[in-house]
């Protein structure tokens, strides 16, 4: 699997949801623009993620809320 570091801004539609093993997860879209240097524009590019955690308090998956700004480490599925 190829792995990736990348930031951005959450957009809209956090999403938690719980699994029958007791297991918790995140769904949010990440807006991580790229930048060209020749007409100094932004282009948006929206990027659909998870992120898996254990159902107990996870200070991280708090902190996934819209407008929020993360730097996220992870592996293209």
């Amino acid at each position: 699997m190829k792995e990736f570091t990348m930031d951005g801004f959450v957009t809209k539609g956090v999403e938690v949801r719980g699994t029958n093993s007791g297991r918790m997860v995140t769904k949010f879209s990440l807006n991580s623009p790229t930048y060209n240097r020749e007409t100094n524009s932004n282009t948006p590019q929206f990027f659909d993620c998870e992120y898996w955690w254990n159902g107990q308090s996870d200070y991280k998956a708090r902190n996934i809320v819209e407008g929020a700004l993360l730097l996220i480490r992870g592996q293209l599925a």
